[in-house]
């Protein structure tokens, strides 16, 4: 038995939708250090706080600021994102990112950004407030026709952090998010199972994780470059996060759930399988 959310979405993120805030408890602190410095006393591109760098496409640390219009890019790549918009904000002593009301967040686009076999997208998220319920959404990722990180709020299934295909508009999703608090979010896919991890403190009921089969993967090629913070349609912003984001990463390999764990700074284990099939 399995989960397979059926959405419709405009360019990447659509007509989606979510609801209630089920008030849970605040994670600790898990924040790195503050931005290393360069030998001129200046921030130095922050490197990446991975356990594991393989398969690493992009990580915006955002431990460089938000103002100068540029988001660092600490994979090897660097893939650096053109930003308008952005505000500082903190994550424990970590510097991190609250979108604005206008803000606008992209990557070029280049064929490395394309991962229809497998992927990893995570991000440290705190929504302000949660979408509108009947029809709200808010964009946290957005490779646009290809595979997109959301957060809907529907009359009818309620609040859900969505992971999804969004060439053939199938998705996975995690269904509580507290509000004012900062959790882990995980889209992984591996060719065969597509799966969606949340982690905001180890208590129960603060932490899902459901996988499943779907008949088709992502599409085979995305456009318009990686949006961060909002989806995009056209290569245009909208549906833009309510809120602040810390270390966005990407991998073109699907992280275990103990991998998982590792990034968020816990043992393995700390994201056992709600409901995942066989």
């Amino acid at each position: 038995m399995h989960r397979l959310a059926v959405i419709v979405v405009l360019g990447v993120g659509g007509a989606c939708e979510f609801s209630r805030h089920d008030g849970l408890a605040p994670p600790g602190d898990d924040a790195p250090d503050a931005a290393p410095q360069a030998p001129d006393g200046t921030v130095a591109r922050a490197p990446c706080a991975t356990a594991d760098a393989t398969g690493l496409v992009a990580c915006f640390e955002i431990d460089d600021g938000v103002g100068d219009g540029v988001l660092e890019d600490s994979s090897p790549a660097k893939r650096d994102a053109a930003t308008t918009g952005l505000g500082a904000a903190m994550r424990g002593t970590s510097p991190a990112a609250q979108v604005g009301a206008s803000s606008e967040t992209r990557v070029p686009h280049e064929a490395a950004l394309d991962l229809p076999a497998a992927y990893t997208i995570s991000v440290w998220v705190r929504p302000d407030a949660l979408p509108e319920v009947g029809g709200g959404v808010y964009g946290i990722v957005d490779h646009e026709q290809q595979y997109a990180m959301l957060i809907s709020n529907s009359a009818v299934v309620g609040l859900q952090n969505k992971c999804v295909h969004t060439g053939v508009a199938r998705s996975e999703y995690t269904e509580r998010l507290p509000v004012g608090a900062w959790s882990f979010l995980a889209c992984t896919w591996d060719g065969v199972e597509l799966c969606a991890s949340r982690w905001t403190g180890a208590g129960a009921g603060q932490h899902e994780r459901y996988c499943h089969k779907p008949v088709f993967g992502p599409a085979p090629a995305g456009a318009h470059g990686l949006a961060i913070g909002h989806l995009s349609d056209g290569g245009a912003a909208h549906s833009r996060f309510g809120g602040a984001l810390d270390s966005l990463q990407v991998y073109r390999r699907a992280m275990s759930a103990d991998q998982l764990c590792a990034q968020v700074g816990q043992g393995p284990g700390c994201l056992p399988c709600d409901l995942c099939e066989p």
